[in-house]
């Protein structure tokens, strides 16, 4: 009796305690893994550090003797050629039934072949400063040319280029707004306007001076920013540019003719407020672009 007493015991021991053990095991068990998910989970070898490398200009500063002077070695940085009548997405225009492209250049004030009562205006969305991130200038080109019948009794119905402009839209900014930026009225007449951002100087410039030529033919102006300086040229069909104003900025606004003559000068009511967009506002001229590209050296 006591034999089977002791055998069911142990018998119970072991039931109990086989239990015990099933209950602390995981109820699904995660199955080995194959051989092709041990090559998956294996740790990628770890990368060699790389030094961290400062990128270098591309091209030495500009000496200050050919500061202001177009190089042919500018790097472009932004191109509106309009080929395949295919505008740069990043121009800003004020309306969209004032300009159209016809046969690979732009007509401005223009809309299906007819000219608009519209001031329509062109900028690049594209910030350009000299003196920074080693860039010595920027260098603006424009062929183009403009024309308006009145221009010789109001030369403001032009074609107004501007460069410093605060803002590119072209609602705001403009010629007659308060510190815009700098802009110069261009037509087929020998004769220019220019502004720097005054009220009251609108539609007659703050002066007006005598060029060589007009634009009324397809031609190219280039205006050089150097930070302190703007150089305008022109440049005509199988001819080399030719300087036509210098404008220096400063604690005054000084502008100057080809020969070094001052013609006008100010205070720099643009001195605070320095912008780095190009805009043209075209006051009713009979404008066409053929190109327009920017370039920093």
């Amino acid at each position: 009796m006591k034999r089977f007493i002791i055998l069911s015991i142990v018998l119970i021991s072991l039931v109990f305690f086989g239990c015990q053990k099933d209950n602390e095991k995981d109820p699904s068990p995660t199955p080995s893994p194959t051989e092709t998910e041990k090559v998956d989970k294996t740790d990628a070898p770890t990368p060699e550090p790389t030094e961290e490398k400062t990128p270098e200009p591309t091209k030495e500063p500009l000496p200050g003797e050919q500061l202001g002077i177009p190089q042919d070695d500018a790097e472009i940085i932004y191109l509106d050629d309009f080929v395949d009548n295919y505008i740069n997405p990043e121009a800003l225009f004020r309306y969209n039934n004032g300009h159209e492209v016809v046969e690979e250049q732009l007509y401005l004030s223009t809309y299906k072949g007819v000219p608009v009562e519209l001031v329509d205006t062109y900028s690049p969305d594209y910030y350009c400063e000299a003196k920074v991130d080693g860039i010595s200038q920027v260098q603006f080109h424009l062929r183009f040319k403009t024309s308006h019948e009145r221009a010789e009794k109001d030369p403001w119905m032009a074609a107004i280029i501007g460069v410093r402009v605060y803002e590119p839209m072209g609602n705001s900014f403009k010629p007659a707004d308060e510190d815009s930026g700098i802009y110069v009225a261009v037509t087929q007449i020998n004769k220019i306007l220019v502004y720097h951002g005054v009220p009251g100087h609108w539609p007659r410039g703050a002066f007006s001076m005598e060029i060589p030529n007009g634009f009324g033919e397809m031609c190219e102006l280039v205006i050089v920013d150097t930070g302190d300086k703007l150089f305008y040229y022109q440049k005509l069909e199988g001819s080399e540019p030719t300087l036509f104003m210098i404008i220096e900025l400063s604690d005054q606004i000084k502008c100057f003719d080809a020969d070094g003559n001052e013609v006008y000068s100010a205070d720099n009511n643009l001195k605070e407020d320095k912008g780095g967009y190009f805009k043209i506002f075209n006051h009713f001229g009979r404008t066409v672009i053929d190109e327009f590209s920017i370039k920093v050296r």
